[in-house]
């Protein structure tokens, strides 16, 4: 059941790397299946890397809602607008492939990690 687990997970890294970059992996992987969630977490780590990479301030804004702030807390907390902090956020998402804050936190902790 393990490696079916981190197959998912992977699967989940794999979606922010973009079709084509994923299909390699895949292709890379196919014999070796227990490679393919490391295959996949150095795809992503490299997407950030090459010109994807999230600001110092969607960074930051991405971690603060991981503690559960809200937008209005967190705009309150770095004396920016609400609007800011969602396009901050919608940035973040973007960049990482994510579709939701806490995938969004979840891909910053395994890229940063």
């Amino acid at each position: 059941k393990a490696p079916r687990d981190s197959q998912f997970a992977a699967i989940s890294v794999l979606g922010g790397v973009g079709t084509v970059r994923a299909r390699e992996i895949l292709g890379r992987t196919s014999r070796r299946p227990d490679q393919l969630g490391v295959a996949a977490r150095r795809a992503l780590a490299g997407r950030i890397a090459a010109g994807n990479e999230l600001s110092e301030r969607e960074i930051e804004i991405v971690q603060l809602t991981r503690e559960g702030l809200t937008n209005r807390e967190i705009a309150g907390r770095l004396t920016l607008s609400p609007h800011t902090i969602a396009r901050h956020l919608a940035n973040a998402r973007m960049k990482l492939g994510a579709s939701n804050r806490a995938e969004a936190a979840a891909k910053l902790e395994r890229v940063v990690s």
